[in-house]
């Protein structure tokens, strides 16, 4: 799908068996989580899907890459590691929450959720100190979003058969996957839709594009939509602006034609209440006059809770709100650790932001920077960064990408 870079090639010839492990890894997926059928439980109704959990696909890396690293350490008797500031910053987040089990009285669910925020510093660890190629990793994740939206096909048939269409309130109710619920599920989509739509070839966009675009509409995710029609919107305004063959006073004429839509939407009555309705009829809360899904009133109960341990956070346990996770990344950072981890957060987010920009490779940093930047803004309606799936994207492109940078540079010279 993607053309391999003459430097990942350069990589792959120097290291004939580093692509072991995720060959490997991809086996047992197929073998064990894709063959056969499963079911989650939402309300007391089954619904069958296909046996396929991206949880599982980057735990069996982790295992497989693991092993692999202890047996060439003991073989070449080599015991150094690649460690940067952003392996450190994951790490500096699992030894925050290590602390809180000192002082805060938290339930047992408090390791779970442990081990969980600890995998992202594992993967990102594990792929800075194994040669995996970047269009293999890229694949994969593509691969794991076409699964996801093929669960989405198969999701959409089920909950039609339970008696819920598209436009009943309950539809979201009734549609999770193995991967999340509907909401979340647009969290994973949209920035694999925005790599493949930046590094796969044409030809796969025809299929791949339509794909995704229709797995985040049958999702019912407001939020999900929204980003995909920004970010579409991006692309054609970009290609407005580069369009030199464009005058200057047709460009000025459709920016102007798009305002004066943006401005019916919301100053005409009559198309305003058509779009209030759409949108609202996006919410899983059956009958919900609040645009926003309760969500303003949430954010209002967590600071209630967050002044409560403003410094060091109430822990990364969500049973005393209900199990409701605020839908912000601010205000689940404030809550987890306080202000300190807000701290962590933003230097984490500025020490990203500056690895993606050094990069050389002009296509590779254009689609990571789009993918983190829509991720990051998705991420303040929605629970999407700090969540283990969003995560395991960037993390393995991040590490990945490192890595073939450095390789890059060593050919170039």
């Amino acid at each position: 799908m993607i053309k391999e870079p003459l430097y990942d090639k350069l990589i792959n010839k120097k290291n004939k068996h580093s692509q072991i492990p995720i060959f490997f890894t991809m086996l047992v997926f197929v073998i064990l989580f894709i063959t056969g059928n499963n079911s989650n439980t939402n309300g007391g109704v089954q619904i069958p899907f296909i046996k396929v959990n991206s949880v599982y696909l980057w735990l069996t890396v982790v295992l497989v890459s693991g092993i692999a690293i202890i047996i060439s350490t003991i073989v070449n008797k080599k015991f150094s590691f690649n460690v940067d500031l952003i392996c450190l910053l994951l790490l500096a987040r699992v030894i925050l929450c290590v602390i809180q089990l000192f002082y805060l009285d938290l339930p047992d669910t408090v390791f779970g959720n442990l081990a969980t925020i600890s995998l992202p510093f594992a993967v990102y660890f594990i792929f800075k100190n194994i040669n995996f190629s970047s269009n293999i990793v890229i694949n994969i994740l593509i691969a794991v979003a076409v699964l996801v939206c093929a669960q989405c096909l198969l999701a959409y048939d089920a909950v039609l058969k339970l008696g819920f269409n598209y436009e009943n309130s309950r539809y979201k109710y009734f549609f999770v996957l193995p991967v999340g619920a509907s909401n979340y599920i647009t969290c994973i989509l949209l920035p694999i839709l925005i790599l493949g739509d930046n590094l796969i070839s044409n030809k796969s966009k025809f299929i791949f594009l339509p794909l995704m675009c229709l797995g985040v509409f049958l999702t019912k995710s407001r939020g999900g939509v929204l980003f995909v029609c920004l970010y579409y919107a991006y692309r054609v305004c970009k290609l407005i602006v580069c369009n030199k063959k464009l005058k200057h006073y047709y460009k000025i004429a459709i920016f102007i034609g798009l305002a004066g839509i943006v401005i019916g939407v919301y100053f005409i009555s009559p198309i305003r209440d058509k779009v209030n309705t759409f949108i609202k009829g996006y919410s899983a809360v059956s009958n919900s006059g609040d645009i926003t899904s309760g969500r303003i009133n949430l954010l209002k109960k967590y600071w209630v809770v967050i002044k409560e341990n403003l410094w060091l956070g109430s822990g990364i346990c969500y049973e005393n709100m209900g199990a409701m996770r605020p839908h912000n990344v601010i205000f689940q950072v404030l809550y987890e650790n306080g202000l300190v981890g807000l701290v962590w957060f933003v230097f984490l987010v500025v020490v990203i932001v500056k690895k993606i920009l050094n990069m050389t490779d002009l296509r590779l940093r254009k689609a990571v920077i789009l993918m983190f930047i829509f991720s990051f803004l998705n991420s303040m309606i929605e629970d999407c960064m700090l969540t283990l799936h969003v995560d395991f994207i960037f993390v393995t492109m991040l590490a990945i990408i490192d890595k073939n940078e450095k390789a890059r540079v060593c050919f170039l010279k």
